[in-house]
């Protein structure tokens, strides 16, 4: 019998996605800043991010450079983590909770109706 592996990537991806705003925060353009998250954020998904679509139509319109140190601009950068946010909502990693509230019975919590 095969067990799965279990990775917790939860706390790197949230550091590393943290790491990313706060470079956009300081000017700090590097392709590094988004190349490290890249990394975690691959690891959360079920397929590699590189296989996304979303990605690969960024990647055709908006190349992320061969060398991580060189400086993206500002709106190519942030571009970059608009795309990463719409994966991560793709996948289910981001927008969700994983237990949504219950009233009376029903899962909603919008409803005003009374479970009998």
């Amino acid at each position: 019998m095969t067990e799965s592996l279990y990775l917790n990537i939860v706390e790197r991806l949230n550091t590393d996605y943290a790491k990313s705003i706060g470079a956009l925060d300081i000017m700090d353009l590097r392709a590094f800043n988004l190349k490290a998250f890249e990394v975690s954020l691959s690891a959360a998904m079920p397929v590699p991010l590189w296989s996304n679509d979303l990605y690969k139509e960024q990647q055709s319109k908006h190349p992320m450079p061969e060398d991580p140190f060189e400086v993206l601009s500002y709106e190519d950068f942030r571009s970059w983590l608009v795309v990463y946010e719409m994966v991560m909502r793709d996948v289910g990693l981001l927008g969700i909770s994983k237990k949504k509230p219950q009233i009376f019975g029903i899962n909603s919590r919008y409803t005003t109706e009374v479970s009998e």
